[in-house]
C-alpha cells in the first residue's frame, strides 16, 4: 500500500492521505510486530539489525525502518504541509518493494521447505503485495489486473512445486530392526518388563 501511496503523481491530501498512510503505517507496523514475536526469542529483536551482511532477516529488518522512516517523511510533507516531494514518495516506493524482496528472500532461502526455494517465490511475494497495495489504496484497476496475474501465478508456481516434488527422488527407507540393534540405535517399542 504505501508503495503505491509513493508512486501517486497526485496524491491525496490532508484527512484523506492521513487515513491512507495511518493503515498503510499499522497493516506494516502490525506485520513487522509480529515478525519480532516469531522470532525464538523476541527480547534480542534489536539483534536483527547487526547481520545485514549476511542475513536476509536482517536486511529485511534494515529495509523496513529505512521504508517506514522514508514514508513518514513523506506522507509528514503531504498531510501538514500539502507538498507532495516526488522524489521522497519514489525513494519511499523503491524501499517498499526492496523490504517486500528482503521478505520474500527469507523463505526462498530455506532449503528444507524445496516448495518455497525456488526463484517464483520472490515473483509470487511482490505480486501479492502489489495487487494487495493496490487493492488498498483504492485502485481499481490495477488491482483487478494483478489479483488476476496473482492468481495465474499461484496455479502455475503449484503446479511446478507439484512437478518438482514428484521429480525427488524418494527418502531412504529406515534401516530394519536388526541393524538398529547392531547400531544400538533404540527401538520406538518398548519391550514388556519380564515377571521375575
Amino acid at each position: 500500500m504505501l508503495t503505491w501511496l509513493g508512486l501517486d503523481p497526485s496524491p491525496p491530501g490532508c484527512w484523506v492521505a492521513f487515513a491512507f498512510f495511518g493503515l498503510g503505517f499499522a497493516l506494516a507496523l502490525g506485520g513487522l510486530a509480529a515478525s519480532a514475536f516469531h522470532l525464538g526469542h523476541p527480547e534480542r529483536a534489536l539483534r536483527a539489525f547487526t547481520q545485514w551482511r549476511s542475513s536476509w532477516l536482517s536486511r529485511e529488518a534494515c529495509l523496513s525502518v529505512a521504508a517506514l522512516t522514508v514514508s513518514g517523511l513523506y506522507a509528514a510533507a503531504l498531510v501538514f504541509f500539502g507538498a507532495h516531494v516526488a522524489p521522497l514518495g519514489w525513494l519511499s516506493a523503491l524501499l517498499c518493494l526492496a523490504t517486500i524482496t528482503a521478505t520474500a528472500m527469507i523463505y526462498t532461502q530455506l532449503r528444507t521447505v524445496p516448495r518455497w526455494h525456488h526463484w517464483s517465490t520472490p515473483a509470487l511475494f511482490g505480486l501479492t503485495a502489489l495487487a494487495g497495495g493496490a487493492l488498498l489504496s483504492g485502485r481499481a484497476i490495477p488491482a483487478a489486473v494483478l489479483l488476476a496475474a496473482t492468481g495465474l501465478a499461484q496455479l502455475g508456481w503449484w503446479q511446478s512445486g507439484d512437478q518438482r516434488e514428484a521429480a525427488r527422488p524418494a527418502p531412504a527407507p529406515p534401516p530394519p530392526a536388526s541393524a538398529r540393534a547392531a547400531l544400538c540405535v533404540p527401538s520406538s517399542r518398548r519391550t514388556p518388563a519380564t515377571a521375575t
